[in-house]
């Protein structure tokens, strides 16, 4: 198990990872837009927006993805821990331990860019990712 750095931006995640390749003389990061999710069928102006990112800065892994038009974005709560499981059972065991108290967001599913997939904003208000590729 790893955990990751996740961030949400309003609308301009290409520009910052761009900013973060550039400052820290990484990698180009690896993008997958909206257009890029099968059978997308959300508003024109979303398409050019990042669904999901990863950049490696030193040992650190990054993801960033940008708020859809119908999403809210909210500055200061935008980020949240990912953690890359090495299972879906540990998906499901990590989610199940922290959705008591909790504002559930994803229960455990598959999806085309995962085995499995959840989200969860735990009791104490800190956001969490569970993910199985």
């Amino acid at each position: 198990m790893k955990i990751e750095v996740y961030m949400n931006y309003n609308r301009n995640a290409s520009l910052a990872l761009k900013r973060y390749k550039e400052v820290f003389q990484t990698e180009e990061p690896k993008i997958m837009y909206y257009k890029d999710m099968p059978g997308y069928l959300g508003p024109e102006g979303d398409k050019e927006l990042v669904l999901h990112s990863l950049i490696r800065i030193g040992n650190i892994v990054f993801h960033a993805s940008d708020t859809p038009s119908e999403g809210a974005y909210v500055k200061g709560n935008n980020i949240s821990l990912m953690v890359a499981c090495e299972s879906v059972e540990e998906v499901e065991r990590f989610y199940g331990g922290l959705k008591k108290n909790s504002k559930e967001h994803t229960t455990p599913t598959k999806t085309f860019f995962a085995k499995s997939y959840a989200t969860v904003e735990d009791e104490f208000g800190i956001r969490w990712q569970f993910i199985y590729e």
